[in-house]
């Protein structure tokens, strides 16, 4: 009987390898697509199958596509995009927080990673943020080029554009954020 182990290992070898060839992943370190890696599940969806819906709350789960194409429609059934292998959605509706507006539908056969929701509770995050593993913002709105180190809290605040928040640190009402 062989231990279960170097298969667990060569899936997210491979699984690795494979996002690392798509944008944004090519550009992060292996121990951060890593850390993906071992958090996503896999699912099938069957041609013509709605992977999401128009729907007034945020989705719980992130798609990245691993074989196959996603259309998406407008409201009026109009296609507004097509997406393939390594790329992924709901993006957008999941970091501000809101439901998506167009509905996903599987053009082929399609397998998606799936990842659940961040830590990103009724927050605004602007553009070219980087956010690392771990940290957690609530009821906070965060500027352009923003960065939040791993295992940060931020927490009912307003930060600025360009603001650096390190490792671990507090960031609410109640904090001095001079030394952060």
């Amino acid at each position: 009987m062989t231990n279960a182990q170097p298969l667990a290992n060569s899936l997210h070898r491979a699984t690795l390898d494979a996002l690392r060839q798509h944008a944004p992943f090519a550009a992060m370190p292996e121990e951060d697509v890593l850390w993906l890696v071992r958090r996503l599940s896999v699912a099938y969806y069957a041609a013509g199958e709605t992977l999401l819906a128009p729907a007034d709350e945020a989705p719980g789960t992130l798609f990245i596509i691993k074989q196959g194409t996603v259309g998406g429609a407008s409201a009026e059934g109009q296609t507004v995009l097509q997406l393939t292998a390594g790329e992924m959605f709901p993006l957008g509706a999941l970091l501000a927080g809101r439901g998506v507006a167009n509905r996903y539908v599987a053009e082929t056969d399609t397998f998606c990673h799936l990842l659940p929701a961040a830590q990103v509770e009724r927050s605004a995050i602007w553009d070219g943020c980087l956010v690392e593993r771990g940290a957690i913002i609530r009821d906070s709105i965060v500027g352009y080029n923003c960065y939040i180190g791993a295992g940060a809290l931020i927490d009912n605040a307003v930060l600025g554009d360009g603001t650096i928040v390190a490792s671990g640190a507090r960031w609410t009402p109640h904090t001095n954020h001079s030394a952060q």
